[in-house]
């Protein structure tokens, strides 16, 4: 507007000037009637242009890149468009001037059903942050935008892209894999999401917004039940097996010992044997025998030795 006023302020000079509009002179009795047509010309020139002047300016803020589309386009009808930033001075007519934020915006979308594997329908209500890749600007404007609101893309490409990314992430994870393992689902779903929106979009913070159905909690506690029961009949099994090792480890140790006692007997006996002589074992009779046995000599000489043994 300040420049359309501008503009006007200087035609009106230029028109003016010349015709002695500005001149007090000219409006006494005797030119007022020769100078009045020439002021009211002027003044309605002077609203016309001010109020279809196609100059214009704009400012690009900060935190925002600046379009300039040229109206006409090239000979197959796309739009010549022009990175621009700051002020910018453009004719309106031919010219348009667009800027779209390239900071974050959070955008959250209402509970719709997705199907996992195996065929559980689940609810997800997904939120997340996306912002626009500076440099394909352009592109969203021609494949996308074409003069429509940078936030309409919210409830069109967005949300279509959404329920994509959704679909395609929980159709690899049963209803219960989801929710034991949420980091993974969250993972595959971010990855999903930024395969559909790369070509404009930088995404972050990415929340599923998963709702547990009811009939979630009896599919849970059934398998968990069954795998609480395998891990148990793993576990006696194993201890099972380190009983019957351990009573195996014992009784060889029991044979073990036995034999060593045997063998260790065997040889006392064996050395006993080889050291007692027939002479020893009479003397041990004599020795032993009662009153009333007759008694041999009072001397018994060993035979073939130098000892004497006496009564």
């Amino acid at each position: 507007m300040l420049v359309g006023l501008g503009f006007a302020v200087l035609v009106l000079l230029l028109l003016g000037i010349p015709f002695g509009i500005f001149k007090a002179s000219n409006y006494n009795d005797a030119n007022l009637n020769k100078q009045l047509p020439r002021t009211i010309t002027i003044g309605i020139l002077t609203l016309i242009v001010l109020f279809f002047e196609p100059i214009n300016i704009q400012r690009i803020d900060a935190g925002s890149v600046g379009l300039k589309i040229d109206r006409v386009g090239n000979n197959k009808g796309i739009p010549v468009i022009q990175p621009v930033k700051g002020w910018v001075w453009y004719n309106a007519w031919t010219t348009d001037v667009i800027e779209y934020s390239i900071k974050q915006n959070h955008v959250s979308y209402q509970g719709f059903v997705v199907t996992t594997k195996g065929g559980f329908p689940l609810t997800v209500a997904p939120s997340f942050n996306y912002a626009l890749k500076p440099e394909k600007a352009g592109d969203l404007y021609i494949n996308l935008l074409k003069g429509s609101n940078f936030s309409s893309l919210e409830s069109n490409f967005l949300s279509t892209a959404t329920q994509l990314s959704l679909n395609n992430a929980s159709n690899f994870y049963p209803i219960d894999s989801i929710f034991n393992n949420k980091q993974g689902y969250n993972a595959a779903v971010a990855a999903e999401l930024n395969r559909e929106l790369s070509a404009y979009f930088v995404v972050t913070q990415i929340n599923p917004g998963t709702v547990a159905p009811p009939e979630l909690k009896d599919v849970i506690v059934a398998k968990t039940n069954a795998i609480q029961s395998a891990q148990r009949a793993q576990l006696e099994k194993i201890t099972a097996e380190n009983n019957a090792q351990t009573k195996i480890a014992n009784a060889r140790g029991d044979s073990a010992q036995l034999v060593i006692s045997a063998q260790a007997e065997a040889v006392a006996i064996k050395l006993k044997t080889s050291e007692i002589s027939p002479t020893y074992v009479e003397y041990v009779k004599w020795v032993n025998a009662g009153t009333d046995v007759p008694r041999v000599p009072a001397t018994i000489l060993g035979s073939n030795t130098g000892y004497l043994f006496k009564q």
